[in-house]
């Protein structure tokens, strides 16, 4: 019997450095989890995932986000997101809870 597929290290870096940036990015900006969903057209429930590090986007929704988030599109996210990781790998700071 097979296994499911453990996802890579490096997209659950990914996700951890998509959970800090977006909840880091939300709460600086003063914006509610309910707020951030509406102007990214997702739902609540879906940015709280995000922000735990259990959703994976798809690039639709990192779109979405990014343009929720102020940011230009879903590759800007992505690239800040990989760098929030990478600083967070480096240091012991961790991401929210």
């Amino acid at each position: 019997m097979m296994r499911p597929a453990q996802p890579s290290a490096d997209a659950a870096r990914l996700r951890t450095g998509l959970a800090a940036l977006t909840h880091l990015t939300r709460a600086g900006a003063g914006l509610s989890t309910a707020e951030l969903a509406r102007r990214a057209d997702l739902s609540a429930d879906f940015v709280d995932a995000v922000e735990a590090g259990s959703a994976d986007p798809d690039p639709r929704q990192l779109d979405q986000l990014a343009r929720g988030l102020g940011l230009a599109d879903g590759d800007e996210l992505r690239a800040s997101a990989a760098d929030t990781a990478r600083r967070i790998a480096d240091s012991t700071v961790r991401p929210p809870a």
